[in-house]
């Protein structure tokens, strides 16, 4: 079990929340392979740091072509063949196969090794909320997003990205989620409580289960 505690000096207040990281060089992209979500997620976030890093204006979105990259080096195959790397197979090492939270983790340090990574797993056999270490609370979430950090957030079976946070015209704020089995041109927007809980039965993917971030400019304890 991983428990990670916040340290957080003069975090943003709720209402303080505005920033869209794909302006600032995060790409949306469409995964290539039903299960490839995962390595969409890493490849979106590794070319973002790679923009930042060199301090590069946006670009065109590199990361589709990139993730059967990610899925080779972890599952030390040639999944770039573009003939069989969709396919399931029966080993858990199959180019076309769904990751695992531990495989996902691994998959952000190996791609982007000079971040710092923070996996929030939460407590076996309990509901995933904030008190549980599943997902950051509301004004840590924009803490990060405010420090441009974006955000890796794993639903059952799924995982998005989120990538920036506003106001909408009810005053409530919403988050943009970057879902790799959407049209990239659509943007998605959704509050605090469907980001966290899952919209209802049938729209959309579930409550919000694994968390991964880049730790580099936060103070964090772990425990």
């Amino acid at each position: 079990m991983q428990v990670v505690k916040f340290l957080v000096l003069g975090i943003a207040t709720i209402n303080a929340c505005q920033i869209d990281l794909t302006t600032k060089g995060l790409p949306t992209c469409e995964q290539a392979c039903p299960e490839w979500c995962w390595a969409t997620v890493i490849s979106e976030i590794k070319e973002y740091y790679q923009i930042q890093s060199m301090m590069l204006p946006p670009v065109t979105a590199k990361c589709h072509n990139y993730e059967c990259k990610v899925v080779s080096n972890m599952r030390k195959a040639s999944c770039c063949n573009n003939s069989t790397e969709c396919l399931p197979s029966s080993g858990s090492l199959g180019c076309g196969n769904p990751s695992s939270p531990e495989e996902i983790m691994k998959g952000f340090q190996l791609e982007i090794p000079k971040q710092k990574w923070i996996h929030m797993h939460g407590k076996p056999g309990f509901q995933c909320k904030p008190s549980d270490g599943c997902y950051p609370k509301e004004d840590v979430l924009q803490h990060l997003l405010m420090s441009n950090i974006p955000i890796a957030r794993a639903t059952h079976g799924h995982i998005t990205t989120v990538s920036g946070c506003r106001m909408n015209d009810d005053g409530v704020v919403e988050y943009r989620v970057l879902d790799s089995l959407k049209d990239p041109s659509i943007q998605i927007w959704m509050n605090y409580t469907i980001l966290t809980n899952g919209p209802p039965p049938g729209q959309g993917d579930g409550p919000w289960q694994n968390t991964y971030f880049s730790n580099a400019t936060l103070n964090t304890l772990k425990k």
